[in-house]
């Protein structure tokens, strides 16, 4: 009998994973996309075409297998076919075009082109001012980097005309640039450049637009952490100076500054009412990560959020593994080169972590906790233990991925986490707080009294990093 209850027990787990279709799809697709990509870096062109085609096939003929066989487990591989054939077109379409774009630009010769900047520039450590911008009679075409000695004396959205000769990413930056769709690169003298109003971008304009408005709200309420506060709530860690970006970093905190799950959990957690709450927060998550500029983590938490809240709504149970495969999906379908860039993986490899593992980890600590004190765990514990398991299961999921792009992660992470995350989780709606009462104006000293609390608050933060 206790054989039969193994095997009923078994079935029972095997046909609820039967159901995780999208999940299926979604992490295929990736994986697929992901291969190809580091192959045409590391090996060729021809070589990815192969591991896409592949992938194609060998989950296309297992379908068809078990198919035959009336097997259950062929709606896995037909579900897996079609992640890989929809996921591969898409990044078969967006690499030639990419390499199009690169090999009409970068053919040595000059290019008479007109640059719209589309956001601020920064400075590298290496005294250069790096500008992003798109050729303005094909906006929806890959970034170019601008690349000037000295600061340009312009508003964003200004057209730069001129003749050009563009360069292609090379060596460690080819995988950057990739990444970011970027196809090439050019060098201007910011003296002799010539400005002129540029035409279209309307939609990028209201969302510039935007994110201005909130950064002069922040500067307003924060005297001394405007920075850290920009970052905090839209992502822009490069307002932030460059030794709290290493701070954070070798804590293994640099996610707090990604806009992601995180914060939307705790922009959403105030609001009771359940189809306010839902609709509120499927249009308010997206608007978010709009102005924080789509960056992958944020699209991943909104997505899934969006998914689950939507299920709310309709009164159905989602499920995190396929709301995580659909938010892969939409995503490596909208922009496959994004696939292969640290943030997505990052994001990606850290939730199906949390998904996967911190619930086990969670029950073997209150097991163990139990079996230590005999009594049941308390909230205090629970509240801890909960933070410790989440951070282990994400670390395991993304250390492979930080010593590939950063060359390591130190195991203190898991512990800087227990401590700094539950000063984030009140800093983060008291920054939101303090900005919209400030849009109010007329509740200015309330506003100015929690960005007070804000800074001392990221004072302590940056204390114990």
């Amino acid at each position: 009998p206790s054989g039969n209850v193994r095997v009923q027990k078994a079935q029972r787990i095997f046909d609820a994973e039967l159901k995780r279709a999208f999940a299926v799809s979604g992490f295929v697709g990736t994986f697929c996309v992901v291969a190809a990509t580091f192959t045409s870096f590391y090996i060729s062109s021809a070589a990815a075409l192969t591991v896409a085609f592949g992938f194609c096939s060998v989950t296309g003929c297992l379908f068809i297998i078990f198919n035959a066989l009336g097997k259950k487990i062929a709606k896995i591989f037909l579900a897996a076919f079609i992640g890989a054939s929809v996921c591969m077109s898409a990044w078969l379409f967006k690499y030639i075009n990419y390499g199009k774009q690169r090999n009409a630009l970068c053919d040595g010769e000059k290019h008479t082109v007109r640059l719209v900047m589309t956001d601020d520039g920064r400075k590298t450590l290496s005294g250069y001012y790096l500008y992003p911008a798109k050729p303005e009679s094909a906006p929806l075409a890959g970034e170019i980097t601008v690349i000037t000695r000295e600061p340009l004396e312009c508003p964003v959205f200004t057209a730069i005309e001129g003749e050009f000769k563009f360069s292609a990413p090379e060596g460690k930056y080819t995988a950057t640039n990739y990444a970011s769709s970027t196809v090439a690169s050019v060098f201007i003298d910011a003296k002799k450049a010539s400005f002129s109003e540029a035409d279209g971008f309307i939609f990028s304009k209201a969302i510039y637009s935007a994110r201005k408005y909130i950064e002069k709200n922040i500067e307003a309420v924060a005297e001394k952490k405007q920075g850290f506060l920009k970052a905090l709530i839209l992502g822009r860690k490069q307002e932030m100076s460059l030794r709290q970006r290493e701070a954070l970093s070798d804590a293994g905190l640099s996610h707090i500054v990604a806009v992601s799950g995180l914060h939307i959990s705790v922009f959403i957690a105030f609001v009771r009412n359940r189809f306010i709450r839902n609709i509120t927060f499927i249009l308010a998550v997206f608007l978010l990560a709009a102005v924080c500029g789509f960056t992958s983590s944020v699209v991943r938490a909104a997505l899934m959020s969006a998914l689950a809240f939507s299920g709310n709504l309709l009164r159905r149970k989602s499920d995190n593994l396929n709301n995580l495969g659909v938010a892969a999906l939409i995503i490596v379908i909208a922009a496959p080169l994004s696939a292969v860039s640290a943030s997505f993986l990052l994001s990606f490899g850290a939730t199906l972590g949390i998904i996967l593992l911190a619930e086990k980890f969670s029950v073997l600590s209150s097991t163990a906790f139990f079996r230590l004190t005999k009594h049941y765990p308390n909230r205090v514990f629970r509240f801890f233990s909960g933070l410790f398991c989440t951070s282990i299961a994400a670390f395991f999921f993304t250390f492979p991925l930080l010593y590939y792009f950063f060359g390591g992660q130190s195991f203190i992470s898991v512990f800087s986490n227990i401590v700094c995350l539950p000063i984030v989780s009140i800093l983060y709606p008291c920054a939101v707080a303090a900005v919209l009462l400030e849009m109010t104006r007329f509740l200015h000293p309330l506003a100015a009294a929690l960005g007070y609390a804000c800074d001392k608050m990221t004072e302590l933060l940056m204390f114990f990093v």
